[in-house]
């Protein structure tokens, strides 16, 4: 299934379940600015996003997946940002959280959590 970043607009994307149509040109945004910071700072785009979400006051726990034993030891590494770079990185993706909105269910409309 297909999440609130992806259309489901018409027929486009039978995937998804939401009738909205997602957030595609915003998440290519963030991921072309999130790299650059990402670069400029010499950092793992995969391991600063994983501190990133480590680093959120209203994030407990994170449930991470890997794909290899070595992405699992790669991904126990977190790296601590600095305030400035945390700032950053949510400035960068501020325009996908203001697309989606702040429901709990990604992947139908209305939310059921609400």
């Amino acid at each position: 299934r297909r999440g609130k970043l992806f259309s489901n607009v018409g027929d486009n994307n039978k995937l998804a379940r939401h009738g909205q149509e997602g957030a595609e040109a915003e998440v290519s945004e963030a991921l072309t600015k999130l790299k650059a910071i990402c670069d400029a700072n010499k950092l793992d785009m995969a391991a600063a996003s994983l501190a990133w979400v480590f680093q959120q006051e209203a994030v407990p726990v994170a449930i991470v997946g890997a794909s290899s034993p070595e992405q699992i030891e790669r991904n126990s590494k977190i790296m601590k940002l600095s305030p400035e770079l945390l700032q950053e990185m949510s400035d960068a993706t501020q325009a996908v959280k203001d697309k989606i909105g702040k429901q709990l269910d990604q992947w139908a409309t209305p939310d059921r959590c609400e």
